[in-house]
Order: C-alpha cells, then sequence, then structure tokens
C-alpha cells in the first residue's frame, strides 16, 4: 500500500514537471509558441519585454514602440484563432503560425527600424506595426 502511495505520488510530479517545461528554438530569436498556464491569463511585460494582445480581430496595441534587444510577446485570446507574422518586406522575420485563446508567442527584435506584421488568415484587417529604438 505503501509503495502504491509513493509510485502515485512521483507520477504526478513527473507530470506536473514536463507540462510546465519549455523547448528553446534555434537561434535564439524566437521562442516556440506556448500555452499559458490558464486559460485567458497574462503576465505582466518585464523590463526589456513589450506585450500585445491578439482578439477580435484585432492587434492591441496596433503600434508598439521598444528598445533593440527588448522581447514582445504576444497572446492570443477570443474564438477565432489569429498569427502574429512579419510582413515579406520586414527584415524581421517572425511567425507565431496560426494559434487559438490561451497562447502565446515571443520574439526578440535585435535590429532598429520599424516592422509590420499581419495576421495570415485576416490579412487585410488585421495589421500592426514594432517601432524599434
Amino acid at each position: 500500500m505503501r509503495i502504491l502511495k509513493i509510485t502515485t505520488v512521483l507520477a504526478a510530479a513527473a507530470m506536473a514537471i514536463s507540462c510546465n517545461s519549455t523547448t528553446p528554438t534555434a537561434g535564439g530569436s524566437s521562442t516556440a509558441p506556448t500555452a499559458s498556464t490558464a486559460p485567458g491569463a497574462t503576465t505582466a511585460p518585464t523590463a526589456g519585454a513589450a506585450a500585445v494582445t491578439v482578439s477580435d480581430f484585432k492587434f492591441e496595441p496596433a503600434a508598439t514602440t521598444i528598445k533593440a534587444g527588448d522581447t514582445v510577446t504576444w497572446t492570443f485570446k477570443g474564438p477565432t484563432a489569429h498569427s502574429a507574422t512579419s510582413d515579406d518586406s520586414s527584415t524581421e522575420k517572425f511567425d507565431s503560425t496560426v494559434m487559438g485563446a490561451g497562447k502565446t508567442f515571443s520574439y526578440k527584435f535585435m535590429n532598429k527600424g520599424t516592422f509590420s506584421y499581419h495576421c495570415i488568415p485576416h490579412p487585410t484587417n488585421m495589421k500592426a506595426t514594432i517601432t524599434v529604438q
């Protein structure tokens, strides 16, 4: 009986650890899309970071200004799936892929300039910019 309880506790701990792990991507400039800890949960941006909410067919704010080396995190909300994808003309290339509510995507901007981006499923009405100073 005691061995069964210990095994159950160890299995639960292993599952909790694997659910909270992240997998970095090659190159170090973007972070793999991840789900937030709870539906609708967001975290406040820290120094060197900015936040954009993606919902209701808009990016909010539509214009974000950051410093070179800062990271922007897009938080996806609402019932419709969207993406945050750099325009073809952008020198900063990023693509969240199409994501649903509760997901986040982060990208670290290293170059100065103004970078336009859009939503792949809704490119005509979902556009925004990141200005890096």
